[in-house]
């Protein structure tokens, strides 16, 4: 397997991961929703797995590229979602919901243009 094939493999389990938070953010008016009831716990626990995906895989490309991949995308801070993937895999009951609203809110659309615009662009290749 080439290593583009192996990057396009390894972006589109981080884009099937990062689409499925909209739906689960569905719903999610304001940060305290992702404390009440088993919904929204299962709602946050949903999108906590997604960025755990992403951030999994992310930190193997970087790793596998030795820095160089992702860098050509220097508008996302790529070590704040890998860290982000370690903070909630390493500290989940200290998840500030309302950091993570903000995420789901404001920084998944972007990430989730940008993983397609990354794979458009190996396509083109």
């Amino acid at each position: 397997m080439s290593d583009a094939q192996l990057l396009v493999d390894n972006l589109s389990l981080v884009l099937d991961a990062l689409e499925q938070i909209p739906r689960r953010f569905e719903g999610i008016s304001q940060p305290a929703d992702f404390r009440r009831g088993v919904e929204g716990r299962d709602r946050l626990d949903g999108i906590c797995m997604s960025l755990i995906t992403a951030g999994d895989t992310l930190k193997i490309i970087d790793r596998e590229t030795k820095g160089a991949y992702l860098s050509n995308y220097p508008h996302i801070s790529w070590s704040g979602v890998i860290g982000l993937r370690n903070l909630i895999a390493h500290g989940y009951h200290q998840i500030d919901v309302a950091q993570l609203f903000d995420v789901c809110e404001y920084h998944v659309p972007v990430l989730i243009e940008t993983i397609k615009t990354m794979l458009a662009d190996l396509q083109k290749q």
